[in-house]
């Protein structure tokens, strides 16, 4: 199980990444997987289609022509969970956000951890993230 689970949660991890729709990685993840993070930009996203919709949305509109830098990804057995380790790089030049494109730049450091099934899907996935932080930086707060 240990590298179909850990390729399977990569992949949806670089499609969200990469603002692929939900399409791209559904055979990847269980219907209506939760999706957790403790920022309040993220309150209203519930499941992993949410956040990989969210994401498309952001990506494309607010903030075309980001980058993330991956650092390190891992798998633990015991708990059948990948975690990723990046920084997205992002600068607000399109519409969307709550004021008009500020033409400032964050570096966001996040993680990804996902639990995984025996059908090797994301069942669950938490964010952390520091919203509040890079909302300053790029000029939302």
């Amino acid at each position: 199980m240990t590298s179909t689970a850990f390729s399977n949660a990569k992949k949806v991890f670089e499609c969200i990444d990469t603002a692929k729709t939900f399409d791209t990685i559904s055979e990847y993840v269980e219907e209506d997987a939760t999706f957790n993070c403790q920022a309040a930009a993220m309150n209203d996203l519930n499941t992993v289609k949410d956040y990989s919709d969210w994401m498309v949305d952001f990506g494309i509109q607010t903030v075309p022509g980001y980058t993330y830098d991956v650092h390190c990804c891992a798998w633990d057995e015991n708990t059948k969970t990948a975690m990723y380790f990046a920084t997205f790089h992002a600068t607000h030049t399109g519409p969307g956000g709550p004021v008009e494109p500020t033409n400032k730049t964050m570096h966001a450091n996040y993680t990804y951890c996902a639990v995984m099934n025996e059908d090797n899907k994301i069942t669950e996935m938490t964010k952390v993230w520091n919203d509040g932080y890079s909302m300053t930086e790029i000029g939302w707060a």
